[in-house]
């Protein structure tokens, strides 16, 4: 390679390297809704949103309605006693999550433990 080539390669890529050191500019209106979402959340809320919690069943119990309207954790596990159908997963889903906001909580992560091999929580009629 030509020492010409070489350097123009090599100044190619420091600038690139460069621009790709900079900060990226974050949304200033996504900033201000993450601060009055957190402004706006009492001590305990905050502490909840630290925890993930396992609701048993393929409908949301009364014992469940409590846990997510008292304790408002920030996410919720499915597991085998949840799972029947992707119908029923999306209702038991969208449940989770209205009785969450309508309790004055944050939208839910929702998550499972689907590993692919011996562990697969989604199954029949699931793509993953």
């Amino acid at each position: 390679m030509p020492v010409i080539r070489r350097m123009t390669l090599l100044a190619l890529l420091a600038a690139i390297s460069m621009l790709l050191c900079l900060p990226v500019p974050r949304s200033l209106a996504v900033d201000d809704d993450i601060e009055a979402i957190l402004a706006g959340m009492s001590l305990e809320q905050k502490v909840g949103q630290m925890f993930m919690a396992h609701l048993y069943g393929p409908v949301l119990t009364d014992v469940g309605r409590d846990l997510l309207t008292t304790w408002q954790p920030g996410a919720v596990a499915l597991f085998n006693s949840n799972i029947q159908t992707p119908a029923q997963v999306t209702r038991l889903t969208n449940t989770y999550q209205q009785t969450i906001i309508a309790a004055g909580g944050v939208p839910l992560l929702i998550a499972t433990d689907q590993e692919g091999g011996v562990i697969q929580r989604l199954r029949d009629g699931f793509t993953t």
